[in-house]
């Protein structure tokens, strides 16, 4: 059975309004992103649209591929990464 599909600004929402989570997470200082190869893609186009998102660490992030999202985001990673 295949995981649920959650977007990322649900997940960062709940770190910060989780009563069992929220004691662990200043989210006055913002929230750091990472994620690994597809992860690290999608890490950065979060952090792109979302202003609480303050770092991304990134492990060998992807670009252009059949299993990433294509698009405006597309752009977003190469200025963000390369630039």
């Amino acid at each position: 059975m295949p995981l649920p599909k959650i977007p990322c600004r649900a997940i960062i929402d709940t770190v910060t309004s989780d009563p069992r989570i929220r004691p662990h997470v200043d989210a006055r200082s913002g929230v750091l992103l990472a994620g690994h190869s597809r992860g690290g893609k999608l890490s950065v186009l979060a952090a792109a649209s979302d202003p609480r998102v303050r770092g991304v660490a990134l492990l060998d992030p992807v670009d252009n591929t059949p299993m990433t999202p294509s698009g405006e985001g597309v752009a977003v990673l190469q200025l963000l990464v390369v630039g």
